[in-house]
């Protein structure tokens, strides 16, 4: 059967070790609870920008579900 897996990239640019460790564990967390509404077989790479640290999780969450979107891979629930 095949999954769909989603990797999580952070570069030193981002800051240090604790900011990179957080935006991971933010996008992993994004990832996680929506897996199941992405077509399987899929290998997504994320790339974060600076601002994922410090930004608000409603817009992460609408940063994640709008990319997915126009990528085709996700259709947005309002009930999430």
């Amino acid at each position: 059967m095949e999954r769909t897996r989603v990797g999580v990239v952070v570069g030193k640019k981002l800051g240090g070790a604790v900011q990179r460790n957080r935006c991971k564990r933010r996008f992993r967390e994004l990832a996680r609870r929506s897996i199941n509404r992405i077509p399987a077989g899929w290998d997504l790479v994320v790339l974060p920008k600076r601002e994922c640290g410090d930004a608000l999780p409603l817009r992460l969450k609408l940063a994640w579900q709008e990319g997915l979107a126009r990528a085709g891979l996700f259709q947005p629930d309002d009930a999430s």
